[in-house]
């Protein structure tokens, strides 16, 4: 089509429905990336699907040198540039611990681009990175040697015991903290979740687990400097609740379908498509309730090499327990010893 996108006609098997095959249409959107999927029925087993594509265009890269743009340790991430033309850095982490992101925006205009700048600003830190991308291996996939990820839509389990276990962490050190313990010498912990609204939607009975179990590490994590950053490109009032959206001090909003879909990012209407729609790459941030208008940088052009040279910096739950039990044990020593 002159606007770009494409039509598909869709024959149904015997004893399958119209009705059920509609469902599929968010997870339609999602797989092919598309803008807006549309269903029309031509004959009782014929489906015509519409399928709008939103291409991706280029973003600005940044002027800086990719090696040196990050600096080891952080807890803030440069991602772009304000309207002001000077550098943005997007707070995952502060004194106080972590934080919980959302990200939502149609496809093509820098949800997906806008995880990997952020993850690509931690390579070469000590942070424990965690990744469920529900669309495979596309973005995730292009850091596997020094990001944990499940990268299989379908594996539902291995999702819910990466929430599991990451309760469990945040739980144990938050009881250290209870004991008077600094923790700040532990890794800082990142979980990303992409598409996280259709997260647990095929496994029978997983879905309600894995929504609780997102709640309490978003409303626990924070003392124990464990971070989410929970995206999607289909933002809704039904898929984004309000708790999990006041839980979130940061909130990011590219282009979005409308009005309501702002609303559920950003809590008010502005992100949505109009005549002067923001273009891809530009987003509204707003940090605690104050509001910016970035520009994201592109992915950088040396990522693969990057990948490579960090791999041996990747940390599993087995070496965020040893670090915990290392803490633990100097702590006793230093205790026996008479130290406070």
């Amino acid at each position: 089509m002159p606007s770009g996108g494409y039509e598909i006609q869709i024959k149904l098997l015997s004893g399958s429905s119209y009705t059920s095959f509609e469902k599929k249409r968010e997870k339609l959107e999602v797989a092919l990336k598309a803008e807006k999927v549309t269903f029309k029925k031509i004959r009782s087993n014929v489906v015509q699907i519409s399928v709008i594509k939103s291409f991706p265009k280029s973003f600005p890269q940044s002027p800086l040198n990719q090696l040196s743009l990050f600096p080891d340790n952080r807890m803030s991430i440069p991602v772009g540039l304000d309207s002001k033309g000077e550098v943005f850095e997007l707070p995952l982490w502060n004194d106080s611990g972590g934080t919980v992101t959302l990200i939502g925006g149609n496809p093509g205009f820098g949800k997906s681009s806008a995880l990997q700048v952020i993850v690509s600003g931690l390579m070469e830190g000590s942070s424990a990175i965690f990744w469920i991308d529900l669309k495979g291996a596309s973005d995730a996939g292009k850091f596997r040697g020094r990001v944990e990820a499940v990268s299989d839509p379908t594996d539902t389990q291995g999702a819910l015991n990466i929430l599991n276990n990451l309760m469990a962490l945040i739980q144990r050190r938050n009881q250290l903290i209870g004991r008077g313990i600094d923790i700040r010498a532990l890794s800082p912990v990142l979980l990303i979740i992409d598409e996280w609204s259709l997260l647990g939607m095929d496994a029978k009975g997983s879905k309600a687990d894995i929504d609780k179990t997102l709640r309490a590490i978003a409303s626990t994590g924070r003392s124990a400097y464990v971070s989410l950053v929970l995206a999607t490109q289909r933002p809704t009032s039904t898929n984004i609740d309000v708790a999990t959206r006041e839980l979130a001090s940061n909130r990011i909003a590219f282009s979005v379908g409308d009005e309501h879909a702002s609303i559920a990012i950003l809590g008010r209407k502005g992100a949505e498509m109009t005549a002067a729609q923001m273009p891809p790459g530009t987003a509204i941030i707003s940090l605690n309730g104050q509001e910016f208008r970035v520009n994201f940088y592109g992915v950088a052009d040396d990522l693969s090499a990057r990948v490579v040279g960090t791999s041996g910096l990747i940390k599993s739950f087995s070496d965020l327990d040893f670090e915990l039990d290392t803490l633990e044990r100097e702590h006793k020593l230093q205790k026996s010893a008479g130290n406070p």
